[in-house]
């Protein structure tokens, strides 16, 4: 098994990497899109990191809040899977509480930064004020919520629009 996110096919053509290692290679090839094209995928796997690394840390409580995990999916992850397992790590290591919020996640300062619109508070402001509009918003429509705000494009009145929720009897 062997993974790049080099053109090897243009590489050859250039003369920047063999022929016959490629064909070599090749036997099977699988194109796995950069974490940033599957945005659906941060927060499984950011739960999961959470749970690995606070069973190996010895602290089985700790938890993600829903502006942590709307900071991690607006990052676009140059690293990939294994930049998203580092930045938990440190986040699980270096915070003290039980939750881990959006000031525990420290992003590479060498990477690029945050996509515009995004507004860590924003989150939970929108969540309490679907709550007191008598709407219930289980967690499937948190997640989507903060994908959305991540890309700063929901406003209250798009709500109904963009998912289905029903009024709390």
């Amino acid at each position: 098994i062997a993974a790049t996110n080099a053109d090897l096919e243009q590489m050859i053509a250039t003369g920047r990497f063999r022929e016959d290692l490629y064909y070599r290679l090749a036997g099977l090839s699988l194109r796995v899109p950069a974490l940033r094209e599957r945005l659906q995928d941060i927060e499984p796997l950011a739960y999961a990191f959470v749970e690995e690394a606070a069973r190996r840390e010895g602290r089985a409580d700790v938890k993600l809040t829903n502006d942590a995990i709307a900071k991690l999916e607006s990052f676009p992850w140059p690293g990939n899977v294994r930049e998203l397992r580092n930045v938990i790590l440190r986040a699980v290591v270096s915070s003290e509480g039980r939750k881990i919020g959006s000031e525990d996640i420290k992003l590479d300062a060498r990477g690029p930064t945050l996509l515009p619109g995004y507004d860590p508070g924003q989150v939970d402001k929108i969540l309490a004020e679907i709550a007191k509009r008598g709407f219930d918003v289980n967690h499937r429509q948190q997640t989507a919520i903060n994908r959305v705000l991540a890309r700063g494009k929901l406003m209250f009145g798009e709500y109904r629009e963009l998912f289905r929720v029903s009024k709390s009897t």
